[in-house]
């Protein structure tokens, strides 16, 4: 998928082409979006639970680098379907493994049963898919690859979008 860089004097500035950064028609829309500036130990948090557990716990005090980013109509809520797909997603896996649990409080036998087992195949597929499809829909979607205090590096942006910036760049460079 196509990549970019910004620096942030770009994000800062605001100044980035009128297009869609999704698929490279006229913006409509600019979306303020919040990223988490990454920290040294991020490569460590996300190696264990606990590690994990603690950078979410210290990304409450990190610092945000707000983008500006231009949208055409269809696509400027892209970065909230995701989120919704994903949280969505995971709905009918809580309950499976919540009605799971309460007929297994309440059937003490019901592991051993027929049901009980397609019960808890049932909640492993559930997840396994949800799993599967919250990667795909973050791996296709509009997403950031680094996010630090004076850079942003974005994935899945379109080729129209990268070009006119790559033209603005090159424009500011000649001073034009």
């Amino acid at each position: 998928m196509p990549t970019i860089e910004f620096s942030g004097r770009e994000i800062a500035q605001g100044s980035l082409p009128p297009l869609c950064m999704r698929c490279g028609k006229k913006a409509t829309a600019q979306v303020e979006k919040l990223f988490e500036v990454q920290g040294d130990a991020d490569e460590i948090t996300t190696r264990s639970p606990v590690g994990f557990t603690m950078g979410f716990i210290q990304s409450f005090g990190r610092p945000k680098l707000c983008l500006r980013a231009p949208f055409c109509a269809a696509h400027r809520g892209h970065w909230r379907r995701v989120k919704l797909l994903i949280v969505a997603g995971l709905v009918p896996v809580l309950l499976c493994l919540f009605s799971l649990a309460i007929v297994m409080v309440r059937w003490k036998d019901y592991a051993d049963t027929t049901p009980g087992a397609v019960h808890g195949i049932a909640f492993l597929v559930l997840l396994f898919g949800w799993a599967l499809l919250s990667v795909l829909v973050y791996e296709t979607s509009l997403h950031p690859t680094v996010v630090e205090a004076n850079r942003l590096v974005l994935k899945g942006v379109s080729d129209g979008f990268i070009r006119a910036v790559e033209q603005q760049r090159r424009r500011r460079k000649s001073g034009n």
